[in-house]
C-alpha cells in the first residue's frame, strides 16, 4: 500500500504553470517504507490538487512502472509557487 507522504512529486510544473496549457509533473509511487511500487496502476490512485479557486482538475496517466504523469491546466491565472505542491496522492486499493 502506498502512502501519500512517501510518494515523490517531480517536474517543472511543480514550480511554474502556464495558463490554459497542459502542465505535467510526475508522481513516483512509494510505500510507507519508501520503496518504489512498480505494480500500481492509475486506478489505484486518487490525485487532488488545490489552486487559487479550490480543486484543480487533473488527468492521471499510468507510465506502467509505478510512475504517474499528472496533467493540469490552470484556467485563469498561474498557480502561485506556494500552492502548486499542494498535491495529495493516495492509494485507494
Amino acid at each position: 500500500m502506498s502512502a501519500a507522504a512517501a510518494c515523490r512529486c517531480e517536474g517543472e510544473a511543480l514550480h511554474s504553470a502556464t495558463v490554459r496549457q497542459p502542465n505535467v509533473f510526475q508522481i513516483i509511487a512509494r510505500d510507507t517504507a519508501g520503496e518504489r511500487l512498480p505494480n500500481l496502476s492509475a486506478k489505484d490512485f486518487v490525485v487532488n490538487m488545490r489552486g487559487n479557486g479550490g480543486l484543480v482538475r487533473t488527468k492521471l496517466a499510468d507510465n506502467g512502472d509505478g510512475n504517474f504523469a499528472v496533467t493540469y491546466s490552470p484556467e485563469s491565472e498561474p498557480l502561485p509557487r506556494s500552492r502548486i505542491p499542494a498535491v495529495l496522492a493516495s492509494a485507494v486499493a
